[in-house]
């Protein structure tokens, strides 16, 4: 009797253990002190541009990351370094877009998507980085990042 309940409770702690294992195996999104910009190009009848060449330029560090959209047009630049950033759009046959003055936060994704616009290859359209949407439409998740003033200040119930 004793040998079945050592047996029993290996077994149980064996089964424990391979759970664990699995459920760790599923995606756990890290925090992570860094941020992403995105978007989506199209010319000036909704097509989506293949192919089009996105350069991120850091205004602060002045270091460039570059990319080309996909077959839907898009793009996507993770893992930023919070800071400033011009999103330069650049693609043969159309205008070369520039948006300005994108701040990305911790954790935060920032869509700039942009129209291009058939034209010659030194016309430019410039837009400014305070016209873009305040609200999120990227992510669902909630976050933020806290100034150590705002902790300081927060009321104490009942305490000195």
């Amino acid at each position: 009797m004793e040998t079945l309940r050592r047996w029993s409770l290996r077994f149980a702690f064996v089964c424990g253990a391979v759970l664990v294992i699995l459920a760790s195996g599923t995606t756990i999104q890290a925090q992570t002190f860094r941020g992403t910009i995105l978007g989506t190009v199209t010319d000036s009848t909704g097509a989506a541009v293949v192919g089009a060449h996105v350069t991120v330029h850091n205004v602060d560090t002045g270091v460039d990351r570059s990319t080309d959209t996909t077959t839907d047009g898009g793009y996507l630049m993770p893992e930023l370094p919070v800071g400033n950033y011009n999103v330069i759009i650049e693609m043969k046959g159309f205008q070369k877009t520039a948006t300005n003055g994108i701040l990305v936060s911790v954790a935060a994704e920032r869509r700039v998507d942009a129209i291009l616009k058939p034209g010659e290859v030194s016309q430019q359209i410039t837009v400014s980085g305070e016209t873009l949407p305040v609200v999120e439409t990227a992510s669902d998740t909630l976050g933020g990042a806290f100034e150590n003033h705002e902790i300081e200040e927060l009321p104490i119930n009942g305490r000195d």
